[in-house]
Formats: C-alpha cells, sequence, structure tokens
C-alpha cells in the first residue's frame, strides 16, 4: 500500500498546550519529509512556519 505524502493539519485553538501539539506534530512530520499543509487558521498562530496553508 503506498504511504500518504501530503498531510494536513486542522484544528481548534483553544490551549497553549494544542499549539504546543501542532508544533510538535509538525517536526515530526517534516522529519520524515513529509508534505505538510497548514489550516490557515493554526498558519497565523505559527509566524515564520514556510508551509503551504488551505483555508
Amino acid at each position: 500500500m503506498e504511504q500518504f505524502r501530503n498531510i494536513g493539519i486542522i484544528g481548534r485553538l483553544g490551549s497553549v498546550q494544542v499549539l504546543e501539539t501542532v508544533r510538535r506534530l509538525k517536526r515530526f512530520l517534516l522529519d520524515r519529509h513529509l508534505h505538510v499543509i497548514l489550516e490557515e487558521t493554526i498558519a497565523e498562530v505559527l509566524p515564520g512556519h514556510g508551509l503551504q496553508t488551505s483555508s
């Protein structure tokens, strides 16, 4: 079975813990050379992320 290469991160930001989880997930995926796409709301609170965004 072929693996996914494009991964989108979406979520509701309600606490600092959520934001830290998103940061850790983003790093985990990038370390595995996957293409990470951030939902616009998440992207706004991660300045300088340098990733593709989607609405």
